[in-house]
């Protein structure tokens, strides 16, 4: 029997001996891959059906999913592999567990650079993403960890990359957000660091609702302040009072510098 592989980061495929066998109808293949994901304990009708389309009523949504899983079996069939699935019963599952990209990229305890060249792709691209936030949470919250552990600040800079290319992936991930900005902050880049605030609020806000907007620890950021040369000192004979305000606005303009007009709060 040829190897299965259900691949779900970037663009969904399906791979059947090493082939590329992904399934022409994007809803009938959606379905499939929430079957192989279940794995051999398989998912009830009902709450399959739910799960593809919560926001009609029940009746309905089984009636969808009679449809589909008739142009499900005849897939299967035309691609070898009917008998590696049951299909008929309420419970829909694989007859074994199929090999799922981010399965075994959520099992691995460690990670490399190229690992994480394919797992900073969003999950299931082209389908509905709420359908695979599950998924997709538990992906960045690994992505976070496995960053974590590899250095961050290699000659090539190619970790930062991925950890940029983990959060347009994963833009809601405080995760994900709180290392990136991290990793701005150390380089001083102050306003790459205040766009990626300003877009992890709108992709939370969007996604929860500003009720739900997470109150975050602060750091400031300020971008350095160049040294400007002094003017020479020159000598003039003012009374002592007018020698003391002199002073005193002098002093007060060293400290107003110390502060940029650049600063900007960050995650810590």
């Amino acid at each position: 029997m040829p190897r299965i592989e259900l691949k779900l980061f970037g663009t969904p495929r399906l791979h059947i001996g090493g082939v590329d066998l992904t399934p022409s109808r994007p809803t009938v293949f959606e379905i499939l891959a929430r079957i192989i994901l279940e794995g051999p304990a398989g998912i009830r009708r009902g709450d399959l059906a739910y799960w593809m389309w919560p926001d009609i009523s029940p009746s309905l949504a089984r009636a969808n999913l009679r449809v589909n899983l008739t142009n499900l079996r005849a897939e299967l069939a035309n691609l070898g592999i009917s008998d590696q699935f049951y299909i008929n019963g309420d419970i829909l599952s694989a007859k074994s567990a199929i090999d799922v990209d981010i399965a075994i990229f959520l099992s691995r305890s460690r990670t490399t650079i190229a690992n994480l060249k394919t797992a900073t792709q969003p999950v299931g691209k082209g389908w509905n993403p709420e359908r695979w936030q599950k998924e997709s949470d538990a992906v960045a919250a690994h992505l976070a960890d496995r960053f974590k552990a590899l250095s961050l600040t290699n000659p090539e800079g190619e970790a930062i990359s991925l950890l940029k290319a983990a959060v347009k992936s994963h833009p809601a991930s405080t995760q994900l957000i709180t290392l990136l900005l991290s990793e701005l902050k150390a380089r001083n880049q102050v306003d790459e660091a205040s766009q990626v605030i300003i877009d992890f609020e709108n992709n939370w806000i969007n996604r929860f609702g500003t009720a739900d907007l997470p109150e975050l620890s602060l750091y400031t950021l300020s971008a350095p302040v160049k040294e400007q040369r002094k003017p020479p000192m020159v000598a003039y004979a003012l009374p002592a009072g007018c020698l003391i305000l002199i002073l005193i606005g002098y002093a007060t303009s060293q400290n107003l510098r110390q502060v940029s007009p650049a600063t900007t709060a960050v995650l810590e």
